[in-house]
């Protein structure tokens, strides 16, 4: 697992089918989730319907969560990982910038 920060919003990536030294994974994972905020599930259903990169969810506490899952299997060059890398940076902050905003925007 990597802990990251963008803009102030955390980030893991999760590695997921490495080998049993924890290299040669075959998949990654963003994710960043937000406590504090109450996102309906309409706000989230419209982001997921208008958008390719990043999955928007409520976890298991109920807090609105974002998670793009990536395949490294048969390689990835550098190029490659650093323009996936941009899409997580633009879904992340789409995220903040709509479906949390709407939380703020309705609260007094």
């Amino acid at each position: 697992m990597i802990v990251g920060r963008i803009d102030g919003t955390k980030y893991v990536v999760f590695f997921y089918g490495c080998d049993d030294k924890g290299a040669n994974c075959n998949n990654i994972q963003f994710l960043a989730s937000w406590g504090g905020y109450k996102v309906s599930t309409d706000v989230i259903n419209k982001w997921n319907s208008s958008k390719r990169f990043g999955t928007a969810y409520l976890d298991k506490d109920g807090d609105p969560a974002l998670s793009m899952s990536v395949n490294l299997s048969f390689g990835v060059n550098k190029k490659n990982f650093e323009d996936t890398f941009e899409w997580w940076v633009t879904a992340l902050k789409g995220y903040k910038e709509t479906v949390l905003k709407a939380d703020a925007e309705k609260s007094p």
